[in-house]
């Protein structure tokens, strides 16, 4: 009895370790299965990750047009970019590795991003600079022309002019002038910051022994004359002047200039051409153009 209970018991313990080993056999091949799959899963990740860092440099190479001041960023990411390549073919495949090269792939991607819109910023900035170069080049030229043109007009007027009246104006000039509480004047072309246009000039020796009466006419962009405003009629003919200069026969051989102060229409000067006439009666003597910015 003892002999059978004890073959018995042999067979159930061989059983039982038949089916351990069968467990632990199906067991090891799903687990050799897992480990294969997993290390499988980390190849194409790497992989991947190998091809997006690829991709990457690409586009870096592609900013050709970049500005130099992000194309030395540009150069230094593609130097990190590099080094990871390098270092991925030689690195493990762990998760933990593959994580690390994923969080520098998002840190190279958002630096790109940000590269990319501060070099759009500065070519539209650099595009506005240059606009605004030739603009203000263009108004200098132009500038330059007009007044050109204003001096050959002024000459050609007091050419004209002398050659055909016996009493005659020399040195016309006329200037912007801002008048300080001092009493001081200061030349200035801005027509928003002047208070006065100031007319000057000097008579040549008419050999005239009699007063002489000078009607000085300014007249403004808009062909308004300013200042006095006032109307005198001469026969058939009328004069709308600005000022008068009432000259005595003892001031006629003094050589130092004549300066009148002409105010303007409106409480403020208008930019633009003004035309500064003076006449003897209905005559006129002399006439220049006077540029205001």
């Amino acid at each position: 009895m003892n002999t059978i209970g004890n073959n018995k018991a042999l067979k159930l313990l061989t059983a039982i370790l038949i089916l351990l080993l069968l467990g632990l056999g199906i067991y090891t091949i799903k687990f050799y299965n897992t480990v294969q799959d997993n290390e499988l899963e980390l190849i194409r990740e790497k992989e991947m990750i190998e091809l997006e860092l690829r991709d990457m440099l690409g586009k870096y190479d592609a900013q050709q047009g970049a500005t130099s001041a992000v194309r030395l960023q540009l150069a230094s990411a593609q130097t990190r970019i590099t080094k990871l390549l390098d270092s991925l073919a030689t690195s493990e495949n762990t998760r933990d590795v593959l994580r690390n090269y994923r969080v520098e792939i998002t840190q190279l991607r958002d630096q790109r991003d940000l590269l990319l819109q501060k070099n759009d910023s500065l070519a539209v900035l650099t595009q506005n600079l240059q606009n605004e170069r030739i603009a203000v080049k263009k108004a200098f030229d132009s500038s330059l022309i007009e007044r050109d043109s204003l001096r050959l007009q002024n000459k050609a007027l007091k050419d004209e002019l002398n050659s055909t009246v016996a009493l005659s104006i020399d040195s016309l000039d006329a200037s912007g002038i801002i008048v300080r509480r001092s009493g001081k004047h200061l030349v200035n072309e801005l027509a928003k910051r002047i208070d006065n246009i100031e007319v000057c000039y000097e008579l040549n020796d008419p050999q005239n022994d009699t007063n002489i009466q000078l009607y000085v006419q300014v007249i403004d962009p808009q062909n308004n004359v300013i200042g006095d405003r006032t109307t005198i009629t001469f026969g058939e003919k009328v004069l709308t002047f600005s000022a008068i200069d009432q000259i005595l026969t003892t001031d006629l051989a003094a050589s130092a200039p004549r300066c009148l102060l002409i105010a303007p229409y409106l409480e403020k000067f208008q930019e633009g051409i003004y035309r500064i006439n003076i006449f003897q009666e209905d005559s006129l003597l002399a006439s220049t153009l006077l540029q205001l910015d």
